[in-house]
């Protein structure tokens, strides 16, 4: 089944392909209930959590910048560190 498949695929993605399906296995070997599922699954939440990190901090930029801008609208002579 699987020889049948790798010859039906063009010769430039048979090496990712077996590759692949070598990543599959090994990942079904560490995780029997979830394979690669389990891996991707993992690095989503790393992304959904990195994401909500950078929008704080991006949020937090914005808020140090507005600050800024007021300090030095009231004549206080402050200079924002991120111009």
């Amino acid at each position: 089944m699987v020889n049948c498949f790798y010859q039906e695929l063009p010769v430039h993605q048979r090496g990712d392909a077996v590759s692949s399906m070598v990543y599959e296995a090994n990942a079904r070997v560490r995780d029997p209930v979830y394979g690669c599922v389990g891996a991707i699954s993992s690095l989503q939440q790393q992304i959904d959590g990195l994401q909500t990190q950078l929008a704080l901090a991006q949020a937090e930029v914005v808020h140090l910048r507005v600050y800024s801008n007021k300090g030095s609208a009231g004549g206080s002579g402050g200079t924002c560190p991120f111009r």
